[in-house]
């Protein structure tokens, strides 16, 4: 997409009113035209988990739609069971021309689609980050929900979930890498740095349930793990 297709994105209602003689939109409010028109618009648009970046910026930054963000603490093995040494977390890196947070490292994170449960959204990002061959997922935890209200995006209600990879991933070469979960680089975005700390607490705090009482741990992990009501009632 150009520039000039963003422009267009952002500012097509102002377009259309103009162009309409305030017929879709009159004192800010959309008229009963403009809602068919958006109704239409709605009913071809791509689905949110492949929606093009101008659309969905636009959305982030004027709250239009519901969205359901998901960050994803992955590390490269299960810290609380299996630890075979310091765990490491994956982080990508943003673009230099990043309007927010340039050139910063965060952990990777999407949307939940509609008709899509939280396991297989975690799979899409899985291999959006590291490929078809390595989404061996040993497990994965609902950590706590997020409520980052101050932010640009729609972030007010999100979840974070600790992922733990089955197997050794491949090394990741360019924007993505593996970093020891106590020692992120100085450029990390804030509250990036505040959730593997989150994470970390949560993590420590299940190694000394385990130690000191055992039978308490799968109780736990059940407990704080994902309710998924999709079927039909």
């Amino acid at each position: 997409m150009t520039d000039i297709d963003s422009l267009r994105c952002d500012h097509l209602l102002d377009i259309l009113a103009n162009e309409t003689g305030q017929l879709c939109v009159q004192d800010g409010k959309l008229t009963e035209l403009g809602q068919r028109l958006c109704a239409a618009l709605l009913s071809r648009a791509t689905s949110l988990p492949n929606m093009e970046w101008p659309v969905l910026e636009v959305i982030w930054k004027r709250r239009l739609l519901p969205m359901q963000p998901m960050e994803l603490v992955i590390l490269d093995q299960d810290p609380i069971f299996s630890e075979r040494g310091p765990s490491k977390v994956l982080l990508t890196r943003r673009r230099d021309t990043d309007p927010d947070f340039p050139g910063m490292w965060h952990h990777p994170g999407g949307y939940l689609g509609g008709g899509e449960t939280v396991e297989q959204a975690i799979l899409r990002v899985l291999k959006r980050e590291l490929g078809e061959g390595h989404t061996e997922v040993r497990v994965c935890h609902a950590v706590c929900p997020l409520n980052l209200y101050g932010l640009a995006r729609d972030h007010e209600a999100g979840v974070l979930f600790a992922v733990f990879m089955g197997t050794n991933p491949a090394p990741i070469i360019g924007a993505r890498e593996w970093f020891p979960v106590t020692a992120l680089p100085a450029e990390t975005i804030p509250h990036h740095r505040k959730f593997q700390q989150r994470v970390n607490e949560w993590m420590q705090a299940m190694r000394n349930v385990r130690a000191h009482a055992p039978h308490l741990v799968d109780v736990l992990l059940d407990k704080a793990g994902i309710l998924q009501l999709g079927d039909p009632i």
